[in-house]
């Protein structure tokens, strides 16, 4: 049901990558010396036309081989068509893709129709989407194809939402969970795939987050049934992952590369992290640096009253933190009122930042 699935993905996947390049050269049209700008595009171009070079050829021999027309194959993938199997296309509500324009209203417009019909899958094909914040509904399954990436972009992002919650006991970041480029608060049976990626570069570490800005790549509150797997998040500004008061999650085959908090697990019980990679390391100049904790477990007071993390297990993850003093290994990080999570970190490598 999702394009690059079928026929020939491959040959699709780098046409669309293929076709986008000459475009975005020409963006610095004026910034460069003319004949190195002339030459560029002219590679790029023909590169482009070698790809739909393959991509024609992937067609023809996938006609020999099946029988059937590639452009009967494709006709099924046009909108109506693929909704009525329950799957809405981000490109068909105006997602541009071009790492340029805000595409999240159409992303949300695509998630909104999804939740109205009762349920199904938000495809993001191959491109790259620059984006402010993504609104999740229930019962809906976000699906970011291989070459697809959610590259969050400054000054549009949703704001932090009130809390009177937030008395400055704690750092505030804790509070707050709309100012992120995926958002969810008081859902079911939401889904969140790869094996595209969340580009949170624009992303702020800091605990002061201007209007405009994001400070975390998915943020998650009192949601239950929740699935994140084969997903990349290339880093995520001040948490990568934060999940408050939700049930019954899974979290498999997530890569995060960040500078700050990588995965961190509120008031949640019920929740299995396993075959994850979580690098918190921050590097200067190829050498750790710093960073944050890849894993944290633990209770605050952002939902008015504390309640105690219950049942989590971490099983077969790489985990890198880069917050802990010197040469000093350390597991997990917890704080405040956690109340004997349930650990099998059976063959995990966890270790901790060395300061050099």
């Amino acid at each position: 049901m999702v394009p690059t699935r079928f026929w020939g993905g491959r040959a699709f996947i780098r046409l669309a990558r293929a076709e986008q390049l000459p475009e975005i050269w020409k963006r610095v049209e004026g910034k460069v010396e003319d004949r190195r700008f002339a030459y560029t595009l002219e590679t790029l171009n023909d590169f482009s036309e070698d790809a739909k070079g393959h991509r024609d050829k992937t067609m023809r021999a996938f006609e020999k081989v099946s029988g059937s027309k590639a452009a009967d194959v494709t006709s099924e993938l046009s909108a109506s068509k693929l909704e009525s199997v329950h799957v809405y296309n981000v490109r068909d509500y105006g997602a541009k893709a071009d790492g340029i324009t805000n595409d999240a209203p159409a992303i949300n417009k695509a998630i909104d129709a999804c939740n109205a019909a009762g349920g199904g899958t938000v495809f993001v094909p191959t491109g790259i989407y620059g984006s402010g914040s993504i609104r999740l509904k229930s019962n809906v399954t976000l699906v970011l194809d291989k070459g697809a990436a959610l590259k969050a972009l400054p000054g549009v992002m949703d704001p932090w939402e009130p809390n009177p919650n937030d008395k400055g006991l704690m750092d505030s970041a804790y509070y707050h969970w709309q100012a992120s480029l995926i958002w969810g608060e008081n859902l079911r049976n939401v889904r969140i795939f790869g094996p595209g990626t969340l580009d949170g570069a624009a992303l702020t570490r800091s605990s002061k987050v201007k209007k405009g800005t994001g400070d975390k790549g998915i943020a998650l509150k009192l949601c239950e049934n929740i699935e994140i797997r084969n997903l990349n998040i290339r880093q995520g500004g001040h948490y990568a992952i934060l999940a408050t008061g939700c049930e019954d999650m899974l979290i498999d085959n997530v890569t995060i590369k960040t500078s700050r908090d990588g995965l961190n697990l509120s008031q949640c019980k019920d929740v299995l992290v396993v075959h994850c990679h979580i690098d918190a390391v921050r590097y200067e100049d190829g050498h750790p640096a710093g960073g944050d904790d890849a894993i944290k477990l633990g209770s605050d007071l952002s939902l008015g009253k504390a309640q105690p993390s219950e049942n989590i297990t971490v099983r077969n993850c790489f985990l890198a933190s880069g917050c802990n003093h010197k040469t000093k290994v350390q597991r997990f990080r917890f704080f405040l009122l956690t109340k004997s999570p349930s650990l099998l970190p059976s063959r995990n490598f966890i270790e901790s930042n060395k300061h050099l």
